[in-house]
């Protein structure tokens, strides 16, 4: 009789506390007082206190299904979540104190799409030329935030932008 590993699973009689209903992303941040989670439900953006017990939770509504959050610490003397919306954009939060964060503002991605070369099902090759006109509302998946190693200095961070309609970007996270 070959070994069954043993699960063991905690609170299956009991559901002690639900968090979100359509999260997609939650990440944990700390303002220097205190531990806070921060994660997502569709459209709307919370953050709540890490403890044993369920605390306050806060909320705000932003433009688009947030696929993602990314924390920015100490830029500009403030703390910052860029919430990856889609094709809405990168959604920007001050954080600084989550009880009572404060949409900034909505950025959208431009792009302009390289000449490239295809071919269809039966071997015919095609070249698309460059676009001459930027493509607007690339739609945003994820980010990340680069520091050039030197943390204390966020004047040469970066941001690395997934755009499903276009590849990889980067630019100057300022």
């Amino acid at each position: 009789e070959p070994d069954v590993p043993t699960v063991i699973e905690a609170n299956i009689d009991s559901l002690v506390t639900q968090i979100g209903g359509a999260t997609q992303d939650a990440e944990m941040y700390s303002d220097g007082a205190r531990d806070w989670a921060l994660y997502t439900m569709a459209n709307r953006f919370a953050a709540t206190p890490v403890g044993m017990s369920k605390d306050t939770t806060y909320e705000i509504t932003v433009p688009g299904y947030i696929q993602h959050i990314s924390v920015v610490k100490a830029y500009g003397g403030k703390d910052y979540a860029l919430l990856s919306m889609g094709s809405k954009g990168i959604g920007v939060v001050d954080i600084t104190n989550p009880a009572a964060m404060l949409y900034v503002r909505t950025m959208t991605v431009n792009y302009m799409t390289p000449e490239y070369t295809y071919s269809d099902g039966g071997g015919t090759i095609f070249t698309e030329e460059a676009s001459i006109e930027p493509h607007t509302s690339g739609p945003v998946n994820d980010l990340l935030v680069y520091d050039n190693g030197s943390p204390a200095d966020s004047s040469d961070d970066e941001l690395f932008i997934a755009n499903t309609a276009f590849g990889i970007q980067k630019t100057k996270l300022s």
